[in-house]
C-alpha cells in the first residue's frame, strides 16, 4: 500500500520512471506510449486542415495570379519530366529500376510518364 501512495505522490512522469525500474519491458513500452500520446495530442492542436486538392500548385497566400500559377505548374511539370527522363536514362530505360531509384511505386511512375508525355525508349536504345 505504501508503494502505491508513493507512486501517486511522485506524479505521472516520476511514476513512469519508477515503473521502468520495476519492470523494464512492460513499462518502457508504457512510457513510449505515454510520450507518443502526449506528443500526438500537442501536434493535433497545431495542425491546420489540408486544403482540397485542386491543382499541383496551391496558393495558400492568395497572392498568385492565374498566370503565375500556370507558370509554376509548367515549371513543376518540366522539372519532374527532366528528373524522370534523367533517371530512366541512368537505369537504361528500365522503368522498374527508375521507380526504385526515385523511391516511388512503379504505378506512380507510369502515371507520371503518361501525364507528362514522356516517350519511352526500348532498353539499351
Amino acid at each position: 500500500m505504501a508503494h502505491r501512495r508513493e507512486k501517486e505522490r511522485l506524479g505521472l512522469v516520476a511514476a513512469v520512471g519508477f515503473f521502468a525500474r520495476d519492470a523494464d519491458g512492460l513499462l518502457v513500452a508504457t512510457a513510449a506510449l505515454l510520450i507518443l500520446s502526449l506528443s500526438t495530442a500537442a501536434a493535433a492542436q497545431a495542425l491546420r486542415p489540408v486544403p482540397p486538392f485542386e491543382a499541383r500548385v496551391t496558393d495558400l497566400t492568395g497572392t498568385l495570379t492565374a498566370a503565375d500559377q500556370a507558370a509554376l505548374e509548367q515549371k513543376l511539370a518540366d522539372f519532374e519530366r527532366r528528373k524522370i527522363v534523367e533517371q530512366l536514362e541512368r537505369s537504361n530505360w528500365s522503368q522498374t529500376e527508375a521507380a526504385l531509384a526515385l523511391r516511388i511505386p512503379l504505378s506512380t511512375l507510369n502515371q507520371k510518364i503518361k501525364r507528362l508525355g514522356i516517350q519511352i525508349r526500348k532498353k539499351g536504345a
